[in-house]
């Protein structure tokens, strides 16, 4: 049987898309998922997921997680905000917002026990301050709440989290979407060999792999910056993506050229000839990999924006994506369609000239 595993991406509020997307997944196509990774947002969900040992558990920790999310009736829930926060966050605050809610509900909500003896892979990532590395925490580790604040902690505007002499932020500064780490977690399911059909992994973004037009007169660096950000954010999103088909399509491909070569040469002179082609992506070092992808069509937030009917709204969005997936081939369809480098296909190249 293939093991099955579900990446959420980073993106504050824009997270309840995610929720939204789980439920279908979940609770309607009755899908369980033995590798939970997430970056930021998808770090806070996923740790509430990883709480299940067994299918009804899973329904029931998403059951807990939308309750959370539909629980929240404005940032206040999620955050407090410092007197002069940002006056003096460039001169004697380490951020704008005190997370303190926030921490308080992943307390209530999440029991490290339970995550330690589930039967979950879970896998979630922040960056080090002092070192620059961003690493990735199964659930053994002891410190998994405080990994999981400094997951989600956008520099300035909340603290770094202190852990064991280091000082935590926002995993999606390096890794918005943590696709290696499920990578490897399923091929830890499965270390034998490849199954048969393939591995799955469902891919949850948080916003559209598209760049929103935003028109505005740009007078504050805090609208210069959380602009830059996005950009930032959706150019690791599709380089992300683009990677984990890249190296779907290499091991395909090897796949391919050695049965052909088994058939002309026989399997022992076949793989005489692979062991000498610098090939990078070699099963069983590399494994292909069924992926899904579940894509935003617009974002219904800004990160910070916790608003009841926004979070409905993304929700619902989220569930409706889900139903519409995208498979490997609509994937890249997209990618290339909404590249800020594309140009004109000839088709277009045609009808201009027609």
């Amino acid at each position: 049987m293939p093991n099955r595993a579900v990446v959420m991406s980073g993106g504050g509020a824009k997270g309840a898309f995610q929720v939204g997307a789980l439920d279908y997944l979940i609770q309607d196509l009755g899908l369980d998922f033995q590798v939970i990774a997430g970056v930021s947002t998808g770090s806070l969900n996923a740790v509430v997921l990883s709480q299940a040992s067994s299918f009804e558990e899973l329904k029931a920790a998403h059951e807990k997680l939308k309750e959370l999310w539909f629980g929240i009736r404005s940032e206040r829930d999620i955050y407090n905000n410092r007197f002069l926060g940002k006056i003096l966050v460039l001169l004697a605050k380490n951020s704008m917002y005190d997370p303190k809610p926030l921490f308080e509900k992943l307390r209530r909500s999440v029991s490290l026990e339970r995550i330690a003896s589930s039967r979950k892979s879970l896998r979630i990532g922040a960056v080090s301050l002092e070192t620059g590395d961003y690493r990735e925490v199964d659930q053994s580790q002891s410190h998994l709440l405080e990994w999981t604040l400094g997951s989600s902690s956008m520099p300035l505007f909340f603290p770094p989290v202190p852990v064991e002499g280091e000082h935590l932020v926002d995993g999606g500064v390096r890794s918005i979407t943590p696709l290696q780490g499920a990578f490897s977690a399923l091929k830890q399911l499965s270390p034998d060999g490849p199954s048969d059909p393939p591995d799955e992994m469902f891919v949850i973004l948080a916003s559209p792999l598209t760049i929103e037009p935003e028109r505005r007169e740009w007078k504050t660096g805090l609208h210069v910056g959380a602009r830059a950000a996005g950009i930032l954010v959706n150019q690791i999103y599709r380089e992300d993506l683009d990677y984990a088909l890249m190296v779907n399509e290499a091991v395909s491909g090897y796949g391919r050229l050695r049965s052909a070569l088994i058939a002309a040469l026989g399997p022992v002179s076949a793989d005489a000839l692979l062991a000498r082609v610098p090939y990078r992506f070699r099963p069983p070092d590399y494994r292909e990999v069924r992926l899904w992808t579940v894509v935003p069509s617009v974002s219904f937030s800004e990160s910070l924006q916790f608003e009841p009917q926004r979070i409905r709204a993304a929700f619902d969005a989220g569930r409706e994506a889900a139903r519409n997936r995208l498979d490997e081939g609509r994937l890249r369809d997209l990618i290339v369609q909404t590249s800020p480098h594309r140009g004109p296909t000839p088709e277009e190249l045609l009808a201009k000239t027609a």
